[in-house]
């Protein structure tokens, strides 16, 4: 009897609250009335207890759904994973794993990492954490069994050819640098670049690549490598830019709505050699002001595809409680005020790389076009895309379109290592962030013809 009373005095509520503005646009405060009484509802009547946190939380999150998808509220826990992978670094073991039948091998210890100072070598076969079989167990899920805490411990144990017993290691996780710049020296004394992305710790390893390139290999000409960058901090794109042009060039205009607009300017000379920047329909946000900019004075040829058109600034903000938010503030130019934004960087040179393979999966996996998200207990299109994706990425989860908790986790760990917030749910950020890995890892077989183009040109000077 209490608690149909209590149903019945809610339901009252609830239609006075909405008949004193029915018709009549609504002021914060009958908004915030309106809230609590639905929030009273939820908590006293939903079947499952809801607690305080979990109620605000989905409260916080609503806030910003109006906005864009990459305007979103972390919460403690996700704020803190957001910010590692943002600069570059995650706290665990630092060992590069893959599956291997029913368990994992090592395929190398990160440089500098803890596990990099123990006796782990390539090739063994990781079977428990903690004492746990990792038999059956997913890549995701004993990625997330070893990742923790730093300074806590964890128990490895191993099994390596020629060896009888189970190599037992315990170690103490650490910090782990994830180094976005690879390069070499390729055919003809070119130098190759790739950065995977403008996080953090770019900037001493752009300069230790450039150094080594240009000063101790003497290249004639530098390729730059964009492809599949997602983007990353303005600040070191900046940085960037500024090795590679002459002093006093603009390189990006930001237009603000709630203060003024900005123009910034390189702070230095920068190194006078030839440059091909490559991008494709994957170059992001950052990735696009350093081509755009580039190109716009006249400093680099751009070769590839038309890249994905985010021009827009977002800005992070933590909160007292150890949660925080992310809210986009302005729009980009390039520093010759072309806009980015829903348009995309277009190359100088269109060249299109070719692969039966990726023609496979685009054929035979399941198309995620929707603009719905996906959460645990759906069952639909965009989440059977997801699954095939991921495992094609090297999970081990179910295909058939239903989203439960391992392909929650799966979702989870993927978002975590591509530097978005690792919510586990299936949104357009997600969607496309697979769709580029699938698309990158079904192209690593197939000649590059992009490369073969920079290549050409910094050859015919």
């Amino acid at each position: 009897m209490k608690k149909k009373l209590s149903i019945f005095i809610v339901a009252m509520l609830v239609m006075t609250s909405l008949g004193s503005v029915y018709g009549e646009d609504i002021t914060m405060d009958e908004g915030l009335n309106k809230l609590q009484t639905l929030i009273y509802f939820a908590q006293n009547n939903y079947y499952q207890e809801l607690s305080n946190e979990e109620i605000l939380d989905a409260v916080y999150d609503g806030i910003f759904d109006p906005l864009d998808p990459h305007s979103v509220y972390f919460s403690q826990s996700d704020y803190e994973s957001f910010t590692q992978s943002s600069e570059g670094f995650f706290y665990g073991v630092g060992v590069s794993i893959e599956p291997e039948g029913d368990y994992i091998r090592v395929v190398s210890p990160i440089d500098g990492s803890p596990a990099s100072k123990e006796d782990i070598q390539p090739g063994d076969i990781l079977k428990t954490v903690n004492g746990i079989d990792l038999k059956g167990i997913s890549l995701d899920e004993a990625v997330t069994m070893i990742r923790g805490k730093e300074g806590t411990p964890v128990t490895l144990g191993f099994q390596r050819e020629g060896v009888q017993d189970l190599l037992i290691i315990t170690l103490l996780r650490g910090r782990v640098e994830m180094n976005p710049v690879t390069y070499e020296v390729i055919d003809n004394n070119i130098g190759y670049m790739r950065i995977s992305q403008f996080s953090a710790n770019l900037t001493e390893n752009y300069d230790k690549a450039l150094t080594s390139l240009i000063d101790e290999s003497k290249v004639k000409g530098l390729i730059i490598d964009l492809r599949y960058n997602p983007g990353g901090s303005l600040n070191v794109v900046l940085q960037t830019l500024d090795r590679l042009l002459p002093t006093q060039k603009p390189i990006l205009h930001v237009d603000y709505r709630a203060t003024d607009d900005e123009t910034y300017l390189t702070e230095a000379d920068g190194l006078d050699l030839p440059v091909v920047v490559l991008i494709n329909e994957w170059s992001a946000s950052a990735s696009e002001i350093f081509a755009g900019s580039l190109q716009d004075l006249g400093r680099a040829t751009i070769v590839g595809q038309t890249s994905y058109g985010k021009g827009t600034v977002q800005q992070t903000y933590p909160l007292l409680d150890g949660s925080g938010f992310k809210v986009t503030v302005a729009q980009y130019l390039t520093g010759g005020k072309k806009e980015i934004n829903g348009i995309g960087v277009n190359p100088d040179y269109v060249v299109e790389n070719k692969s039966y393979e990726l023609e496979r999966i685009n054929k035979e996996f399941a198309p995620m076009i929707t603009y719905q998200n996906s959460i645990v207990g759906n069952k639909d299109l965009d989440t059977l895309g997801a699954q095939q994706r991921l495992n094609y990425l090297g999970s081990s989860i179910r295909e058939d379109g239903y989203f439960d908790r391992k392909t929650e986790l799966a979702l989870a760990k993927f978002q975590l290592n591509n530097s978005l917030l690792n919510s586990g749910i299936l949104n357009q950020e997600t969607k496309e962030a697979l769709q580029a890995a699938a698309t990158k890892k079904a192209a690593e077989d197939i000649e590059d013809l992009q490369l073969k183009k920079a290549e050409d040109i910094l050859n015919g000077l």
